[in-house]
């Protein structure tokens, strides 16, 4: 059986995905690439729970079993009778070759054309609706498949592809994921799902590899929790790169300090490097991709009347530290404060 996985629109037999993060495909970082690999096989380890034959929507454990090194062989071209083939697609058709493995597809429409599961990460909803509502796009090819689609681009987006996807006979399920490249390679992401119970009970043998699965309602729900979250993550983010240059000013220790906040704050330790050392490089979520969200977000709070003004106060931060650092970390929201020395209390 072959079911779809892919790569920034881009699709891997048993198993097909139409996207990844920008900065994966499009940094020309000489680190980037490592990054790049390390997120493709991770995906190909998760990609293996599905490649097995499905009953009913649900992995048999009596197919092949899930051996990275089987999927790898296959893609390299060395392993063609473990029944695994390899088709990509990108935007840009030279860095779909550029990964030197499998067949690059011509349109969203070709990768996901025989899939089962097609799995799309996009960096924003212009993103999504092209590579799904546009010529030759994902949705043009829905004929039963389930599509999870699992970009950070609001709920607006979700509400308009989900209804084309279900008319058409597939089911749709709205999946974004909270953690970045470490979090997808230990399989410890959290998975928001929305949507419709027998599409996301169809998707469970992907998602579950992923990490742990959050039931959220429907697709406007997941997308907007997306939202919620990730305004959390760079507002904490904002403060401690604050919160540091003030100690230091005040004379503080900065690695006594960031032990601190820290401990209240343990995601803190997954931008040490950047918050602490200045490190911004490798990028595991841009600066630029963060206050996107960060405007998606505030759009979505001023239409429903909420009111947030520390989040409308981040994105004015990020906003101002994105025209010069919005290619590195996120954690550079730090260079605002620059490096300052300690004053005389």
């Amino acid at each position: 059986m072959r079911v779809a996985f892919a790569w920034f629109c881009e699709t891997i037999r048993g198993y097909a995905a139409i996207g990844i993060h920008r900065n994966m495909m499009e940094s020309k970082k000489s680190n980037q690439k490592n990054h790049e690999i390390a997120l493709l096989m991770a995906m190909l380890r998760f990609a293996s729970v599905i490649s097995r034959p499905m009953r009913d929507g649900v992995a048999d454990p009596a197919g092949f079993s899930s051996n990275e090194l089987r999927i790898l062989m296959a893609l390299s071209g060395e392993g063609e009778s473990a029944g695994h083939d390899l088709a990509l697609w990108n935007r840009t058709r030279e860095r779909a070759e550029a990964l030197g493995v499998g067949k690059v597809a011509a349109t969203p429409a070709d990768a996901a054309q025989n899939a089962e599961v097609v799995i799309s990460i996009l960096t924003d909803a212009n993103a999504v609706r092209a590579a799904y509502l546009g010529e030759a796009g994902a949705a043009t090819a829905a004929k039963g498949q389930v599509f999870v689609e699992m970009s950070t681009g609001g709920p607006d987006v979700a509400a308009e592809i989900a209804p084309v996807i279900e008319k058409a006979g597939a089911q749709f399920v709205q999946a974004p994921v909270l953690g970045s490249v470490p979090a997808v390679e230990g399989g410890t992401l959290i998975v928001l799902a929305g949507g419709k119970d027998a599409a996301i009970e169809r998707a469970r043998p992907v998602l579950d590899a992923l990490g742990e699965v959050r039931r959220v309602g429907d697709y406007r729900s997941a997308a907007s929790l997306k939202l919620l979250a990730n305004t959390m993550l760079a507002g904490v983010t904002a403060l401690a790169a604050e919160l540091l240059a003030a100690g230091t000013a005040a004379g503080v220790n900065v690695e006594d300090a960031f032990w601190a906040i820290s401990r209240i704050a343990p995601y803190l330790n997954t931008r040490k490097a950047g918050l602490v050392e200045h490190r911004y490089e490798p990028v595991t979520f841009a600066l630029r991709d963060a206050l996107k969200d960060l405007r998606l977000a505030n759009e979505l709070y001023q239409r429903v009347g909420a009111m947030t003004p520390l989040a409308a106060e981040t994105k004015a931060l990020y906003e101002q530290a994105a025209t010069m650092s919005g290619d590195l970390d996120m954690s550079a929201i730090a260079t605002l404060y620059g490096k300052q020395a300690a004053k005389p209390r």
